[in-house]
């Protein structure tokens, strides 16, 4: 029989009655909270009885303390007195137990309780309002990500989970902090009129959260997996196992420099030092791992070839390709290059084709040049936002006091789409204010899809009619 368990337990800093109500449940059940851990409380068991449970805070308490201070020596002998056991400590939270059935409370003064707790805040509010600004952060650069190319950055299933966490981390820090403030204008009033005023317990909005991250995180994985080579799905799948791993060390660490008695400012500084350390060691481990990886072709499944030119050594990629050279131009070359990539999501895919001469091949300076990129919108809500953010992708203006106008501008320019099968279609055009030149360079817009296509010659009639069969069909 076991005679101690961990639970991952899911209750704010200051809740206190949430806490107080639980751990008297699990005391009727014959567990008994011991100490709390880095991820985990740990209890042991005992006969089932009831007792009754009390949390307060220590203001002066630090997670990093080897050892209680005099002050808080003092504290747990008082409340020994009253019949008060500490049951565990977490930096300024304490929690004591008393078995007797109507124990003296250890706080008396509503004022007093209030204050108290106020003046705990500190490093909790503080982790909460830097995670919130970090979160913000993020969301800021996500979301310009999502301005500046829609389609893309939504079809990868590691934006979309990113973005799910970072506004989780938004709501839960955002309540945390809100939560916490209106309570303390609350309880302050209450005080003064002899009432302490609980703060309310977000319990089992902590643990909704959870259930929703789990549910991400399952998917997400099971995208990433399904979809990636498999020597890549490994790779991510040892880089998450071993992000985590580094968390649990540094905690590990933490604690083992509290049992070594080592002092609270040498055990803080050791421990910021690791985080620099192993998070840029990892990051460092991970890049060379996927440079190291790629120049050995490990993660492109098998569709690669290496060869040698001129000295050095490049890739040619050998993947199918939906529309060819071949489809449009009716001849076969020897010493192509294909190389497909796709990503893919419930809001949109993104697939990209490029089609070029590798540098050793015979007739490399008269094969013909292909690449195009399609998003698929699966929203229609989006899709005017990715059909835009393409056609803003290629327009550039240069300035040159040379040039008749002073300058010259690149953009897309409306053209007649019947040709193309689509029902817009745009042509890249350059212009310098007296003259221009068309590109052959096409934005297509199809139902449910947005095609880019670019060509290394003018095109016919007959192979736009063929882009159309190819890019235009809705999958």
């Amino acid at each position: 029989m076991r005679e101690r368990k961990r639970k991952f337990e899911l209750y704010s800093f200051f809740d206190q009655k949430g806490i107080e109500t639980h751990l008297r449940r699990m005391a009727a059940r014959g567990w008994l909270l011991e100490k709390f851990g880095s991820w985990s409380w740990v209890y042991r068991r005992i006969e089932p009885k009831e007792l009754t449970f009390c949390v307060t805070y220590y203001p002066g308490a630090s997670v990093f303390d080897p050892e209680p201070s005099e002050g808080q020596s003092t504290f747990y002998e008082f409340c020994r007195h009253a019949g008060w056991e500490l049951a565990a400590a977490s930096a300024q939270m304490q929690v004591f137990y008393n078995e007797r059935e109507n124990p003296v409370p250890i706080e008396t003064d509503p004022v007093t309780e209030v204050d108290t707790i106020h003046r705990s805040k500190g490093s909790v509010m503080f982790s909460n309002i830097a995670l919130l600004l970090l979160a913000l952060f993020q969301g800021w650069i996500l979301w310009g990500q999502v301005r500046r190319h829609p389609a893309e950055t939504l079809a990868n299933v590691s934006n979309l989970f990113s973005g799910l966490m970072w506004l989780l981390v938004i709501a839960l820090c955002a309540a945390s902090v809100a939560g916490y403030y209106l309570w303390h204008r609350r309880a302050v009033r209450a005080a003064e009129r002899g009432t302490f005023l609980p703060m309310r317990s977000d319990h089992y909005l902590q643990v909704g959260m959870l259930y929703g991250v789990l549910l991400a995180l399952a998917a997400y994985v099971v995208s990433e997996v399904r979809t990636r080579p498999a020597a890549e799905a490994a790779a991510f799948a040892a880089h998450t196992l071993l992000f985590f791993a580094i968390i649990g060390g540094i905690c590990g660490l933490r604690e083992w420099l509290k049992r070594r008695r080592v002092s609270k400012g040498v055990n803080m500084g050791v421990t910021i030092a690791a985080c620099f350390v192993l998070v840029i060691g990892l990051n460092a481990l991970v890049a060379a791992g996927i440079i190291y990886s790629t120049n050995r072709g490990w993660l492109e499944s098998g569709r690669t070839e290496e060869y040698e030119y001129e000295g050095h050594t490049f890739t040619a990629y050998n993947d199918e390709l939906p529309l060819t050279v071949e489809d449009l131009v009716g001849v076969e070359y020897e010493g192509y290059s294909r190389r497909w990539t796709a990503r893919e999501s419930f809001l949109t895919a993104w697939q990209e084709a490029v089609q070029k001469p590798r540098l050793d091949a015979a007739e490399g300076r008269e094969m013909p040049y292909l690449s195009y990129s399609v998003a698929v919108v699966k929203v229609p809500a989006l899709y005017d936002l990715c059909r835009d953010a393409m056609l803003q992708a290629r327009y550039e203006v240069y300035y040159d006091d040379e040039l008749p106008g002073g300058y010259w501008e690149e953009k897309y320019h409306p053209i007649d789409p019947a040709p193309w099968g689509a029902r817009e279609a745009y042509q890249l055009m350059w212009e310098d204010g007296e003259q221009s030149e068309r590109r052959e360079w096409y934005l297509l817009c199809y139902e449910g899809r947005v095609a880019e296509v670019c060509f290394s010659w003018e095109t016919t009639a007959e192979q736009r009619a063929t882009v159309a069969s190819k890019l235009g069909i809705r999958s």
